[in-house]
């Protein structure tokens, strides 16, 4: 799948400024703010959320996706999550099958409900 073509060139536009202008605001040399805005590198996270606040937008609308497409987390929140979650399945089993309790639900809710003995 490819990857939406990042918005910096038409936010810019937005603006009224210039890549210069921009390349100055993020302290980094004209050439490379061009070769983010077209796609030939990519800035990093602290770049993005500066870029974020100069144009007044998220980094996802940024990088041309929807919110609801792509939450955009660093390395190590993600592998806490992860990490999280995993324990939480576990918790979650030993629940169900030590405490006479059924635990149902999908990414959304969880409902707990009391098994019912035959």
């Amino acid at each position: 799948m490819d990857r939406p073509k990042n918005l910096f060139s038409e936010y810019r536009k937005d603006k009224g400024l210039r890549q210069k202008d921009v390349a100055e605001y993020l302290n980094v040399a004209t050439a490379t703010y061009a070769n983010w805005e077209q796609g030939r590198a990519e800035p990093d996270l602290e770049t993005l959320k500066r870029l974020s606040e100069l144009y007044q937008a998220t980094i996802n609308q940024l990088l041309g996706l929807k919110d609801k497409d792509l939450i955009l987390t660093s390395r190590i929140q993600y592998e806490r999550i992860v990490q999280a979650r995993d324990i939480l399945d576990k918790v979650v089993y030993e629940m169900h099958i030590n405490s006479g309790i059924e635990i149902v639900g999908d990414n959304n809710r969880i409902e707990i409900k009391k098994r019912i003995k035959k």
